[in-house]
């Protein structure tokens, strides 16, 4: 699937697949994966692995915070 039309598709979800936290964040599936960790947006529904769109949001909310404030 074109990665712009996934991007456009993912309005109304909550928690992503690694595919589409991937084309939401314009990564790649290690890298996203990797990041995921490090931001706390994995979460674990039995052997089911999402990613939490409000996490990243925020996430990505206060680097942009962080830039305007310096």
């Amino acid at each position: 699937m074109n990665a712009l039309k996934e991007r456009t598709d993912l309005q109304g979800i909550r928690n992503f697949s690694i595919e589409q936290a991937a084309a939401y964040c314009g990564l790649g599936r290690n890298t996203t994966r990797q990041f995921m960790d490090e931001i706390g947006a994995t979460v674990k529904i039995g052997r089911r692995v999402l990613f939490s769109k409000p996490v990243i949001d925020r996430y990505f909310d206060s680097l942009a915070a962080d830039k305007d404030n310096k």
